[in-house]
């Protein structure tokens, strides 16, 4: 597949790559553009919303003249939305149309229709060039005004105040003619010029000589004009003006494109609805075949599944079931047209790269899919969401807590437009659990922060800024890393490398807190590696925690060889496996504070199902680790006095 194919949301040219089945409809449309040959002008509209294939089908039907045994007509594309807002629209109408003839045929007769086509435009033209100049000389002219006028107050001469107000004079007609007045005379220039040869004509005339000449045309001219609903309402008013102003030239044919209710709304007013005043003006409307859900859904899926499939990382994470609880509950309305799916399938394959380590897939797949959807397409409720992590991955009980966090909610959901608001609703609480009982739903205990932490959840607190950020958070690990240490667990000098490269990065509390959550997916049998590995970092990592709740790095490693011990159900086992990896390590601080743990638990009643030795065994593990101890002071009492702990 291609990477990032951010231009997807083109539209298509060639009929064989119709994928929606709309090659029939628009060969029937360049048939009804080829067969007319009228005394009058041919209005033909094509409707559809934003993004239903308007342009698609336009392009299609034009490829499609090659194949008809009718001569194709002159193909004038005009866009007045690349104009709007320059008031320049008839001028670079009339302009495009005595173009698009003189270059498309090159006979006199053709080269004579552009040229009273460029004269009919300057006739119409030549009027609003005066007002626009006008319009762009007042400043200065008022600048100019007022810095004469402030002579006279301080000059009291009566020579003064003559020559003030003769400069006044001359200067408002001189900057009036540089700014409005050349360029008008230009334009009047222009029109004396191009009728030298035939003397002047009155613009009916000219109309009625430039139909003449249309007439006897071998072939149509097809103006497209695109995008109207684009423009403003006065604009969109000037197009519809200018096509009845102009509909009664002969072997024309208007191709309109737009959305059909916007263009109503703008051309609507009070003498007229704008429904009206368009039944006045198309001849033929036509309307975008509908398309079949199951096909344009059929195209989603097949894009989707070439992005997911691209990396097996991927799918590690990827639920069947629950992918279609969100795609049915809330994401399937966003993918109605190819142009979301484009849109949204370029963005998505985009970040997939971003989030794709070199082990591990970052993010969960489908937390990242509903994400994406709602920044794509419902960017405030996106926007509120990425401030709203405590809201969202907190549990509640008190409650008042409970109505507070309802009420925030309600005000995130409302960031979509009405109509979107229950599928925005159900997209939330699908990606986070934690506020379904806040609407009746299902209530999570805390077991279950584990189970979203290691399937990358947006909704554990320790996951969520990744999908905001697109990138792993400065002091956070990164799953690779993460995967490559439960990799390495059988294989202690890969994984106390990987440890110390983790420290020296000042990521290794964040790993050993990620692994904590991990460590019940590391086997047993591979404790002979991977205690002795965590004993081997022990005497080099700081036991310092910030503030009165957080843990130290030391405590961390101590806490997972307790809870991977515990795996193992036989205390007897326990105490053999702790035993056998305390012999292969020279580390002595983790060790130290297993054995102070299992003496203060043998003082505490109701407290043997957490030991991990037999009293044998501790004894024996206290006097191994004495012995080793000693050996220490007199083998290299340096070492022992530089340890930190």
């Amino acid at each position: 597949m291609e990477q990032h194919n951010f231009s997807a949301d083109r539209p298509i040219w060639s009929i064989e790559d119709d994928l929606l089945g709309r090659s029939q409809f628009a060969k029937s449309l360049c048939n009804a553009i080829a067969g007319w040959k009228g005394k009058d002008s041919l209005v033909i509209a094509l409707h559809g919303d934003w993004g239903s294939g308007k342009s698609s089908l336009k392009n299609m039907a034009l490829t499609a003249f090659k194949d008809t045994l009718i001569k194709a007509p002159i193909l004038v594309e005009f866009n007045p939305w690349e104009w709007a807002g320059q008031d320049k629209i008839t001028k670079s109408f009339f302009e495009q149309l005595a173009l698009s003839i003189g270059q498309k045929n090159t006979d006199k007769k053709s080269k004579n229709i552009a040229k009273q086509f460029r004269l009919y435009g300057l006739y119409l033209n030549s009027g609003a060039t005066l007002i626009s100049g006008l319009t762009v000389a007042f400043p200065y002219l008022f600048l100019i005004a007022s810095m004469l006028g402030f002579s006279n107050i301080f000059f009291d001469q009566p020579w003064i105040k003559t020559t003030s107000s003769v400069l006044f004079t001359l200067t408002v007609a001189f900057t009036a003619f540089l700014k409005w007045g050349g360029k008008f005379a230009d334009q009047i220039s222009n029109i004396f010029e191009e009728q030298a040869g035939d003397g002047e004509l009155p613009l009916i005339d000219l109309k009625s000589t430039l139909a003449k000449e249309l007439v006897l045309m071998d072939n149509s001219i097809l103006v497209i004009i695109d995008d109207i609903d684009r423009l403003s309402s006065k604009e969109t008013r000037d197009i519809f003006q200018l096509v009845k102003a102009n509909a009664d030239f002969p072997n024309i044919v208007y191709l309109l494109l737009f959305q059909r209710d916007i263009v109503e709304r703008r051309l609507g007013d009070e003498s007229q609805s704008g429904r009206d005043y368009l039944e006045k003006i198309i001849q033929v409307p036509f309307d975008i075949p509908r398309i079949e859900q199951s096909r344009i859904e059929k195209i989603f899926f097949s894009r989707l599944d070439q992005i997911l499939e691209e990396d097996p990382k991927i799918l590690k994470r990827f639920n069947q079931t629950r992918w279609g609880n969100l795609y049915h509950g809330g994401l399937s309305p966003y993918f109605k047209t190819l142009r979301n799916i484009y849109r949204y399938l370029s963005t998505l394959s985009f970040h997939v790269t971003l989030l794709t380590g070199e082990n591990a897939f970052e993010v969960n797949p489908l937390d990242l899919i509903a994400v994406e959807c709602l920044r794509i397409f419902e960017p405030e409720v996106y926007k509120s969401i990425s401030l709203s992590k405590t809201l969202l991955t907190s549990s509640y009980n008190d409650q008042n807590e409970r109505e507070k966090a309802i009420a925030d909610l309600e005000g995130i959901f409302k960031n979509a437009p009405q109509e979107r608001i229950e599928d925005v609703k159900t997209i939330i609480k699908q990606l986070f659990p934690p506020i379904e009982s806040l609407f009746g739903g299902y209530s999570y205990g805390d077991d279950y922060g584990d189970i979203w932490f290691k399937d990358l959840r947006i909704c554990h607190p320790d996951i969520f800024s990744r999908y905001f950020q697109f990138s792993i958070p400065i002091d956070d690990i990164s799953q690779s890393d993460l995967e490559d240490i439960l990799f390495l667990s059988n294989n202690r000098d890969a994984l106390v490398q990987k440890l110390n490269s983790l420290k020296s990065n000042n990521l290794l509390k964040a790993a050993l807190n990620q692994l904590d959550a991990y460590k019940h997916d590391i086997p047993l049998e591979n404790s002979n590696d991977f205690i002795p590995a965590l004993m081997d970092i022990g005497d080099t990592t700081d036991d310092q925690s910030i503030g009165f709740t957080s843990f130290s790095s030391h405590l961390h490693l101590v806490r997972i060889v307790l809870w991977y011990l515990r795996k193992e159900d036989s205390i007897e086992e326990r105490g053999n496996k702790l035993l056998t990896a305390f012999s292969k390590t020279d580390g002595l601080s983790v060790m130290a504070h297993i054995l102070a743990g299992e003496i203060s638990r043998r003082e505490k009643p109701d407290n043997g199902n957490l030991l991990l030795t037999t009293d044998a065994t501790l004894e024996k593990a206290k006097g191994d680790f004495i012995k080793k101890f000693k050996s220490i002071i007199k083998s290299d009492p340096k070492l022992l006095f530089s340890n930190i702990h």
